[in-house]
This record gives C-alpha cells, sequence and structure tokens, in this order.
C-alpha cells in the first residue's frame, strides 16, 4: 500500500516528536532517585544520538527536527544557567541543531551568546566556540552587520591572556571585525571612533586615519560624517605632532654630532629651532661658506 506524502509527513513528526522525550528519560530517571536520596547523581552525560541519527529520524523534516532540538537546547541551557553553569555539551547541542538545518539563523545569533555566559567556568575554549559559531553565520548571512560585531565583541573584551602580544593581536583582529560591522551598515555611530581607537593604541594609527577615511565616505547620516570628521582631524593632527616631534629630536641630536650641510627655512620654523647656533644661515665677515652652519 502506498502511504500519501501527507500522511508520511505526520507520521514522521509523530515518530519524531514521540522518540525524542525519550532520550532524556535515563536522565530524568536518574535525577528522581537523587531527589528521594537513593542515589548519588553521577556527572551528567550526552543522551542525544549523534546528529546523523536524528537526521534519519527526522525523515525529512530536518527543519522541524531543528526548532525541537533548539527547544531541548534552551531547557538544556536554562536548567544549567540557572543551576551548577555547568554548560559543557551546549557547544555539542548547538552543532547537531546546525547539522539538520544549516540556516537557523538564530541559532548562530543567540547560541554564541549562550556559550560565553558560564560564568567563571567560560574560558578561551568556549570564547573562541561562540566566535566560530558566528564567523560561519556571517558565511552564510554576510549582510548581516551583527556577526561581525558579536565577533569583534568577543575579540576585544572576552579573550583573556597574560600574553600582551597575544592581547594586542587579539585587540587588532576585534577591530578589523568592527571596522567590518560598520562597512556592512552597523547603525551605531560611535562604532567607527571605537575600531579606530583601538587601531590608534595598539600603534596603527595610519590605519586608523585610512579605515575612518574610508567609512566617512559610507555613512549614512550627518551625526555620523560629523563624529567621524571630528576624530580624523584629531588623528591627522597628533600624526603631525608626533613627525614634528620626531623631526625636532633628530636634527637636535644631529647638531651634537657636527655641522649640518643644509636645512629649509620651512622647516626651520616647523620644528621651531633657534635661527642662531649651528643651523644659522647668516653670513659672517671674514668666514668662509664652509664655516657658515658650525
Amino acid at each position: 500500500m502506498q502511504i500519501s506524502p501527507r500522511l508520511r509527513g505526520l507520521l514522521a513528526v509523530a515518530l519524531f516528536v514521540t522518540l525524542l522525550p525519550f532520550l532524556g528519560l535515563a536522565e530524568i530517571a536518574v535525577k528522581n532517585r537523587y531527589l528521594s536520596g537513593r542515589v548519588i547523581l553521577p556527572p551528567e552525560s550526552y543522551h542525544l544520538p549523534p546528529a546523523p541519527v536524528m537526521r534519519a529520524l527526522s525523515l525529512g523534516y530536518n527543519e522541524l527536527g531543528a526548532d525541537l532540538l533548539w527547544l531541548r537546547t534552551i531547557v538544556y541551557f536554562a536548567d544549567h544557567l540557572l543551576g551548577d553553569r555547568d554548560l559543557r555539551y551546549l557547544d555539542r547541542h548547538l552543532r547537531n541543531i546546525l547539522v539538520l538545518d544549516e540556516h537557523a539563523r538564530h541559532v548562530y545569533r543567540f547560541g554564541a551568546s549562550m556559550l560565553v555566559m558560564q560564568g567563571e567556568r567560560s574560558t578561551n575554549r568556549e570564547v573562541l566556540a561562540a566566535i566560530r559559531l558566528l564567523e560561519r553565520g556571517h558565511r552564510l548571512y554576510p549582510e548581516d552587520w551583527r556577526f561581525p560585531l558579536y565577533i569583534g565583541v568577543n575579540y576585544l573584551g572576552r579573550m583573556r591572556s597574560n600574553s600582551k602580544v597575544k592581547r594586542g593581536r587579539w585587540k587588532l583582529m576585534g577591530a578589523d571585525w568592527i571596522r567590518r560591522a560598520v562597512l556592512t551598515g552597523a547603525p551605531m555611530p560611535w562604532l567607527p571612533s571605537l575600531a579606530a581607537k583601538v587601531y590608534s593604541q595598539q600603534g596603527k594609527r595610519d590605519l586608523a586615519i585610512l579605515h575612518l577615511q574610508e567609512i566617512y565616505h559610507t555613512a549614512q547620516t550627518d551625526k555620523m560624517k560629523a563624529q567621524i570628521a571630528a576624530k580624523l582631524r584629531n588623528l591627522q593632527a597628533a600624526k603631525v605632532a608626533d613627525a614634528v616631534k620626531r623631526t625636532t629630536t633628530a636634527l637636535r641630536e644631529a647638531r651634537t654630532r657636527g655641522p649640518i650641510p643644509y636645512v629649509p627655512p620651512d622647516l626651520f620654523v616647523l620644528v621651531g629651532l633657534p635661527e642662531l647656533g649651528p643651523f644659522s644661515l647668516r653670513a659672517v665677515a671674514g668666514e668662509r661658506p664652509d664655516q657658515l652652519l658650525r
């Protein structure tokens, strides 16, 4: 007898909904015995079958299966977040959902937030797992500015290390992702300044200026353009000031080593060196030309 597609779909839903609760019966039984004082609760184990098995159980209704697993994951997350905060299997839950439905955008966004909400147990491992999840979401939804923004925030604020070199590298990576979020259309007018500040703090002022110049031409509001223009003026003024300071220092050091063949008058004024002395261009009667710059 041939089964109609509609009936086959109803049977698949009934089968999946029926089997899924049984996957946690062992856990429930053990917890009940623990609450009655008859057994010591062992460490929790992962009760869901491998992702290919769940995909087969869904009988082609992968999105429905992913939604049911997402509900189970929310219950798992809430249970442990309010209890022992031990979410060691959360990443596995999320990856199994995406095996069933790779385009579940909410899993990338909210799953990444779940991974980094483990309190004191949260380590770089969980943060990197969240970043990988967000990067995967960004590849599928490159127009969504939230993915690069969240990646940047994780690199800037959640990665930890005693190594100054590692922290600096993560901050630059975070600034790169923040920059990408701005270019994608993030509506926060202060966001370009955040990336520029990080670049400047890490000794990348030229990159900060280039970033702001790039963002200025794509800014969608007058408020954002005004903030970017003010930041650009400050960075460019600081760049000029540093250049003058380096030049002045170099010339003063050169004076101690002997005469300098030639110094342009405009550079004279710019660096503010005294007119007389080794840099004087004023001719003195009776001196040879090669003695004028002593």
